[in-house]
């Protein structure tokens, strides 16, 4: 659907919403955020002491299949190819985050996606582990919105996306 409405909106014009490529050297720094970004928060949400007690409940293949490949893909359409990608065709201001400029449209597309991610309290999820996971996704939307700002491509914050999800299951399986 959200291809759809890039195609209707964006008049077919699908690079302008994100659909291109990336550098290798950006394909790297996204490895490396998203690795490092998903671990320092998993870490944190260890010693917190928040879970995410439903997620242990899904099958393995499950896992792989919505958390790190499905979501990733579609919530990084969605959220920055589309909602972002239209913002930004009608905000052009920028916002100031500890001497890091960061583009308006991003910004907002983080607290959307921040904001959606509140629906797992109605999978039974402790307050404790919804809150961790919409502070989690507010700086992944952030992280994600950037790479999109910053490249033009969607390909980044997918990667950055994926290995966020990715350390979070495997660090959740492992503690």
């Amino acid at each position: 659907m959200a291809m759809v409405l890039i195609a209707i909106i964006g008049r077919r014009q699908f690079a302008d919403y994100g659909f291109k490529l990336l550098r290798g050297s950006e394909v790297w720094k996204a490895l490396f955020t998203g690795f490092l970004v998903g671990t320092m928060l998993s870490v944190s949400a260890e010693f917190s002491g928040f879970k995410l007690t439903w997620m242990g409940q899904l099958p393995f293949a499950y896992v792989i299949l919505i958390f790190w490949i499905g979501a990733p893909i579609q919530e990084e359409i969605i959220f920055r190819g589309l909602f972002q990608g239209y913002l930004a065709t009608h905000v052009k201001s920028s916002i100031i985050i500890w001497k890091w400029k960061l583009a308006a449209p991003a910004f907002i597309g983080a607290i959307a996606f921040s904001l959606v991610h509140l629906a797992l309290l109605s999978v039974e999820a402790t307050l404790g582990g919804v809150l961790i996971t919409v502070v989690g996704a507010f700086i992944l939307g952030v992280i994600a919105g950037h790479f999109l700002s910053e490249t033009g491509s969607l390909i980044g914050s997918i990667i950055v996306h994926a290995l966020f999800n990715l350390t979070g299951a495997v660090f959740g399986l492992l503690c």
